[in-house]
């Protein structure tokens, strides 16, 4: 079970806070940022919700990730829900796990588990400068869309509780909890809109498997 975030622009780096400020306030671009405060000024980003800031930065992100930095930038990618960068990661790490299986050694039990799932489903490659997920049947494709509806599904449940355990037990709102449950909507809009699409996929592969 994660633990609730609870950021502060303390919690970074003072070198990566003034990259991100001069960024921001349009004093330097994007193109000049820093490979080391790259990942920070990305966080800095979402904590503060600046999107002009982090869509580009996230961007950045996938276009940068190798062998080295994978199995970092998946935790990153599955902790603040980016998915694109989650995707490219996990694509690199299927292609180091050929080679090492080091790039396992320090994911969260959760993680790993939710990664053995999909490896055994999916065959990862980079194409055209993108990562592509291939599916050998339309069950396939439908289980691997249920399996991932159902982690979403259960990550959600598990934060809507620890949101309400820190709401009953300081009983004050901090900007802490503001934050966590900013996230926590987007969280339940993506598992909603999942619900949706899954729906509507299961009716016209039914619908196709009739005629």
């Amino acid at each position: 079970v994660r633990p609730p975030l609870d950021l502060s622009l303390e919690s970074f780096s003072q070198n990566a806070v003034q990259e991100f400020v001069t960024i921001a306030t349009g004093t330097d671009s994007l193109d000049t940022i820093s490979s080391e405060n790259a990942v920070e000024c990305c966080q800095i980003a979402h904590y503060l919700q600046c999107q002009y800031v982090l869509n580009p930065l996230v961007d950045i992100l996938i276009d940068a990730v190798d062998a080295t930095n994978c199995r970092s930038l998946l935790e990153l990618a599955d902790r603040l829900g980016f998915p694109l960068l989650f995707e490219r990661s996990l694509s690199h790490m299927m292609k180091s796990l050929e080679e090492t299986e080091c790039v396992w050694d320090d994911l969260s039990e959760e993680l790993r588990n939710r990664v053995n799932t999909m490896k055994a489903a999916i065959e990862s490659s980079i194409l055209a400068g993108k990562s592509r997920l291939y599916f050998g049947s339309i069950q396939e494709y439908l289980a691997m869309f249920a399996e991932t509806l159902r982690y979403h599904q259960e990550r959600l449940s598990d934060s809507k509780q620890r949101q309400t355990e820190e709401k009953t037990a300081h009983l004050v709102r901090s900007h802490a909890w503001e934050y966590n449950q900013q996230i926590l909507d987007r969280q339940e809009q993506q598992v909603q809109r999942m619900e949706m699409v899954m729906k509507k996929q299961r009716e016209i592969f039914s619908s196709k498997r009739r005629e």
